[in-house]
């Protein structure tokens, strides 16, 4: 009778956890009547509690976020719709930010004060829009409070279209100018190179002092659908010998992978 009880109890627990999986899994509604209305986009990826000035969203963020998200000032997370790119007629992309906030509820300024990006693919459909995927924590970019400098498509290929985004961050003794590469359907990271990268004192003779000037070209492949890639410029760094600075020119040659993301590769000679 005991053993019959527990099993019993068991039972219970396991179609009451499973009703809990349901019932929950039913509110969650992946279709939009619009991609125009702010408030109701950051209501379907973020769940907020409130709006502040109407078009932020605070959230309370999960133990996963506590890790990956910028908190504010009271433990919450703030959130607002920073861009719509459309991809095509049918088909957008969804940006989003999350930035740190100081107790005047104004975007913190400090060094690692970069908000996080989130993103969204929705496309129309025959009754709206239907949200095909979406990534929390896409990756951070900026200083001081300011995201990335510019946001573009460039094509990498036929048919083969990256999110570009080109961001800054000036710190002690650093400078850097970054570009970094996403792809449109599961918003992997597929390259990221520094145009332009300085460390160290250029007024003094600094021996840790380098620069690099890089510039991306594309080559086309005739045998596969994803350009190979140069990367050429020039590394100028200190040379204790003559204790100058000497600049260097530099070549590097990456190509895709059969995931489409870009490694280093040994240009055979002509």
């Amino acid at each position: 009778m005991k053993r019959f009880f527990t099993l019993f109890i068991i039972f219970i627990v396991i179609i009451g956890c499973k009703n809990n999986r349901i019932e929950n899994n039913s509110h969650l509604d992946t279709h939009l009547t619009s991609i125009n209305d702010t408030a109701s986009l950051l209501a379907r990826f973020f769940s907020p509690l409130n709006f502040e000035k109407g078009t932020i969203a605070v959230w309370k963020p999960s133990m996963d976020d506590l890790f990956n998200m910028p908190l504010s000032f009271d433990s919450l997370c703030r959130t607002k719709l920073d861009t719509i790119i459309d991809i095509n007629d049918k088909v957008h992309i969804a940006l989003f930010r999350t930035d740190w906030y100081s107790e005047n509820k104004t975007i913190s300024s400090c060094h690692i004060c970069a908000p996080t990006y989130s993103i969204a693919t929705i496309e129309k459909d025959t009754t709206g829009y239907s949200i095909t995927s979406f990534k929390k924590d896409l990756f951070s970019a900026g200083s001081f409070g300011h995201g990335y400098d510019s946001l573009t498509l460039e094509g990498f290929g036929k048919g083969n279209k990256l999110i570009r985004f080109l961001s800054s961050y000036t710190g002690t003794s650093n400078v850097t100018n970054q570009v970094t590469y996403f792809d449109l359907h599961y918003y992997e990271k597929m390259f990221s190179y520094f145009t332009y990268d300085e460390s160290g004192d250029s007024t003094k003779l600094d021996p840790n002092f380098s620069v690099t000037e890089q510039k991306l070209i594309h080559i086309p492949q005739k045998n596969s659908d994803a350009d190979d890639i140069e990367l050429s410029g020039y590394i100028t760094s200190f040379d204790k010998n003559s204790k100058t600075y000497i600049k260097h020119k530099n070549e590097e040659y990456y190509k895709a992978d059969a995931f489409g993301v870009y490694k280093r590769y040994i240009k055979p000679k002509d």
